[in-house]
């Protein structure tokens, strides 16, 4: 029979046969929708994201592949993308993790509209991106929550649960949680990006917002939260990996899908995919050399702020290198007023000009790399007026940690001072 092991009491409003695989069908019952996979034998409930109440129709948007429910009263549900559950079949479930195929993503600008005419409803939009689709047999267990569960199993056998001992609680403690990682490669095999799956049991959907991977300076202490430049239309390949203990681990066949533009036609001429590589790549350059002159300068600042304060406990006179200290100190300061602006002009937000800094000069060509459009003119000008200045402060920099301080350490050891951290 058709129902199968469909509850008795459900009623079935509607039945709908996938266009490709005459096997799969969708039913929209009076307590929510089911599957089946064998024409009707066995059904299975969808549940993440469906209320269990009347779904009156049901159907299958073609192009897209999205199933799309009526419910009554309670509006439309949409599962985008239904190709994972057409490549489902029981040999997959015995496996210990399943990526499938991925849907080619659509490369546009993402915008918000403004105003309103009064109250209106708005739905959450689809993730933007590409959408990553996968199955875990079983969640991926650390050595606690492994040694719990084999306890517990003792527990109800009422057997005797042996202590495991200081050293392996101890290990137990510095262990990581396991992680997984979908791992997205251009068509040069380069790794592009690494988007955080979910460590959990079942079926389970991450997207990928087409950023790829920030190149700045990793900071010891903060969020390392950063500017992300979108990737270029073409082919790339997602692989879906575990992080076990240091242990890289692949654990499914990788699969390849496209990025593609939304608008073939544009009003104004684009540039090229290449060109828009191009320049991203010189923003990236340009970004890391700049946010190592950052942390050179804070960390510059912060050994100044620390040799004054070891001065004050020398044991000999400190005239000279209290001279020499401050000129050291007010050219870093003079090179973090170049980078990010003159502090008593941003405190009270005065609106007089001053010279654009290199910080400036990037945000300023960074918002053209995060158009479809791809580089100006002006972007590009902007980015090399912004390098020549990053070069000149750099000259500056560099004698200041290169000669300066090193002068300046050796007149603190011989006036008798304190070591400072990391001298």
């Amino acid at each position: 029979m058709m129902s199968g092991d469909l509850p008795d009491k459900h009623l079935t409003w509607r039945l709908v046969q996938d266009h490709i695989d005459p096997k799969l069908l969708f039913a929209a019952t009076e307590f929510g929708i089911f599957f089946t996979k064998d024409g009707g034998s066995k059904w299975i409930k969808l549940k993440s994201g469906v209320p269990t109440i009347s779904f009156r129709d049901l159907t299958i948007q073609r192009r897209e592949n999205d199933l799309v429910g009526a419910s009554f009263g309670r509006s439309f549900y949409v599962l985008d993308d239904i190709s994972p559950i057409r490549e489902m079949n029981p040999t997959d479930l015995d496996q210990e993790a399943k990526l499938f195929s991925v849907r080619d993503a659509y490369w546009y600008d993402q915008f918000s509209a403004v105003g309103s005419q009064g109250s209106i409803y708005s739905a959450e939009n689809p993730a933007f991106g590409a959408t990553f689709t996968y199955y875990l047999k079983e969640a991926i267990q650390t050595k606690k929550e492994a040694r719990k569960e084999k306890e517990k199993e003792l527990n109800k056998q009422n057997s005797n649960v042996p202590f495991p001992g200081w050293n392996s609680l101890q290990e137990e403690g510095w262990q990581e949680k396991p992680q997984i990682i979908l791992t997205v490669r251009d068509s040069n095999g380069k790794v592009v990006n690494r988007v955080p799956g979910k460590n959990k049991q079942g079926i389970t959907r991450v997207s990928w917002d087409l950023s790829s991977a920030a190149q700045s300076v990793v900071e010891l202490e903060g969020n390392n939260r950063n500017w992300e430049f979108p990737v270029i239309p073409g082919t790339y390949t997602v692989s879906l990996n575990k992080l076990v203990d240091g242990q890289m681990t692949e654990l499914s066949t990788p699969q390849t899908f496209k990025v593609k533009p939304l608008w073939k036609e544009t009003a104004l001429p684009p540039a090229s995919h290449q060109e828009i590589a191009a320049f991203t790549a010189s923003l990236e350059e340009f970004r890391m050399k700049m946010s190592e002159m950052g942390t050179d300068l804070d960390n510059a600042m912060k050994k100044a702020k620390a040799m004054k304060i070891a001065l004050t406990r020398a044991q000999n006179s400190v005239v000279e290198p209290m001279k020499q200290l401050h000129q050291a100190n007010m050219r870093v300061m003079k090179l973090n007023a170049l980078m990010n602006g003159n502090d008593a002009q941003n405190a009270i937000g005065a609106d007089e000009t001053s010279i654009p800094s290199p910080r400036s000069r990037f945000f300023y060509a960074a918002r053209a790399a995060s158009t479809s459009h791809g580089p100006t003119d002006t972007a590009k000008s902007s980015l090399e007026i912004g390098n020549k200045q990053l070069a000149s402060m750099k000259v500056e920099l560099d004698d200041i940690l290169n000669n300066a301080m090193p002068k300046l350490e050796q007149a603190m050891k011989e006036a008798g001072a304190p070591p400072v951290e990391g001298n």
